[in-house]
């Protein structure tokens, strides 16, 4: 494998898994908001 080649793959991998940490923070806060909720209706219903 070539310098270049390897560095597409760093790049990529890098970005791969950049996304996965902002896609796994952003749904946990999400859940947070909802489980929130549905606390929230069970506590005050």
């Amino acid at each position: 494998m070539s310098k270049s080649e390897a560095l597409k793959y760093a790049i990529v991998i890098g970005f791969g898994v950049a996304a996965g940490i902002h896609l796994y923070v952003a749904w946990a806060s999400l859940m947070r908001i909802v489980w929130g909720a549905i606390k929230g209706v069970f506590i005050h219903g």
